[in-house]
């Protein structure tokens, strides 16, 4: 069980800085960034919900009391809520969109770059 909790306090660690990232991201405007970020922090959202799952198996094979468990497992839950926010705001955005003046705006601004070069 040991190791499996420092995967978790890893999987934690990875989640914060992925939404210590996340405000950039999302004044990117750039939508590759957006589903690529959208992506990382749903596969570690899960990887990490998996994760707390496998530790309370363990905990309920080792008889620790399920009052215990229950605690534990609703503090984890509770430390990922946060991130689940940002993947709800990172997937209304996906589903919003860039308005067509945002993209006509970065497209501009991408053509600008180019030349620049």
């Amino acid at each position: 069980m040991e190791t499996a909790e420092i995967r978790l306090r890893n999987n934690l660690k990875m989640l914060k800085r992925l939404g210590e990232q996340t405000k950039d991201i999302i004044e990117s405007k750039n939508e590759r960034k957006w589903q690529r970020h959208q992506s990382n922090l749903e596969t570690k959202l899960n990887d990490t919900h998996a994760l707390i799952t496998s530790i309370v198996e363990l905990k309920i094979a080792e008889n620790i009391e399920e009052e215990v468990i229950n605690e534990w497992s609703k503090e984890q839950e509770s430390a990922l809520e946060h991130f689940e926010h940002m993947l709800d705001e990172l997937d209304n955005i996906l589903t919003l969109g860039l308005t067509e003046q945002e993209k006509a705006a970065r497209k501009q601004q991408e053509i600008d770059e180019r030349e620049a070069e």
